[in-house]
């Protein structure tokens, strides 16, 4: 959805604000859940959370943009799926700790949890 409401030129700087916010709110999300347990009752709480979700349905509604004809383009799951594969195998970074990691699961992930202090 950004890529159709900010132009090109803005993308870099809306993709910036829109990952600093999502790790803002991914911080101060349970401190402020602990807070609000802390000092509003249980039966607040509901109806606190359920306000804040009405409220961000309609701002997320009231955005207006047009969808353009790239983003319309319909694939199969299956042709997306292919086509990250053919991504990842052309960007040598990414290939490189996928299989990394790859095999570290599978080698931490096959011994037994007492063990797995040496991954």
């Amino acid at each position: 959805m950004l890529p159709n409401i900010l132009s090109k030129e803005q993308l870099l700087r809306g993709n910036s604000i829109l990952q600093t916010t999502n790790q803002t709110v991914f911080i101060a999300g349970p401190i402020i859940g602990a807070l609000l347990i802390e000092t509003v009752s249980y039966q607040f709480i509901f109806p606190i959370v359920a306000l804040c979700l009405i409220i961000t349905s309609i701002v997320i509604n009231a955005i207006k943009y047009e969808k353009n004809a790239v983003a319309m383009k319909s694939q199969s799951p299956y042709q997306d799926f292919l086509e990250g594969v053919q991504y990842v195998k052309k960007t040598t970074l990414i290939f490189t700790l996928m299989c990394k990691y790859d095999i570290e699961f599978f080698y931490c992930g096959s011994r037994e949890y007492g063990n797995s202090a040496h991954c």
